[in-house]
């Protein structure tokens, strides 16, 4: 597992960053300054048990973050098609999804 070493300061918590493999095949190594109420609110995810430790909760938030910028590209490639002309009329998919589901129903019974 990859180690994080924080230190309090007078603004925050802060780590180093270094850029170098850690133990953890695929990793690097990273340090970070967080401001007192992001430290907070990590230190208490690991004090809950929700993460085991800094890293892992620090690491969840990127993945997070890198989902947000995905789901953004997408939506906005959305918006280009629609832009486009590339649409589907809304009624024919609502039509499309009870029918879908009327089907489920009756296959069910």
């Amino acid at each position: 597992m990859r180690e994080t070493h924080f230190q309090h300061g007078t603004r925050g918590l802060a780590a180093n960053h270094v850029e170098r493999p850690s133990p953890q095949k695929g990793t690097l190594e990273m340090n970070i300054q967080l401001t007192n109420d992001a430290m907070q609110f990590v230190e208490g995810l690991v004090t809950s048990g929700e993460f085991e430790s800094a890293d892992e909760a620090v690491t969840e938030g990127v993945r997070l973050l890198m989902s947000r910028q995905r789901l953004r590209a997408d939506i906005q490639k959305g918006i280009d098609e629609l832009d486009a002309g590339l649409g589907i009329d809304g009624e024919e998919v609502f039509a499309e999804l009870r029918a879908r589901a009327k089907a489920a129903v009756e296959s069910a019974s």
